[in-house]
């Protein structure tokens, strides 16, 4: 079993590396693409950018994470993000200017 999803590739170089996937998808659309899925993407991704999506899987499992996950950790902190762990796999990957749980203050039903 691959031990970081596509899923979290992607939200990496999105979160981590700070690449507008959006527009990335729209380029794909107006080039004349018709399959726009995760794979699809990260392929347009490598060719127009040379981020590999190899690399950024090695990135994301440093000796250092894979102890954490082996330890049963279910969130690591990089210096540029969060990786979520589930079932000893990284799932997703959140930044670092995201709001910790019980951080959100709610006030008549609408956070603030």
């Amino acid at each position: 079993m691959n031990v970081v999803s596509t899923h979290a590739v992607l939200r990496y170089i999105e979160r981590g590396m700070g690449v507008d996937l959006a527009s990335i998808r729209r380029e794909m659309r107006a080039a004349g693409a018709q399959v726009f899925d995760d794979k699809a993407l990260l392929a347009f991704i490598e060719v127009r950018d040379g981020i590999s999506e190899d690399k950024i899987r090695e990135q994301l499992t440093a000796p250092i994470v894979i102890a954490a996950i082996n330890a049963g950790a279910s969130r690591v902190t990089l210096s540029d993000c969060r990786l979520v762990i589930q079932d000893k796999r990284i799932v997703t990957v959140l930044p670092m200017s995201r709001p910790q749980r019980g951080q959100w203050k709610v006030r008549k039903g609408r956070p603030r």
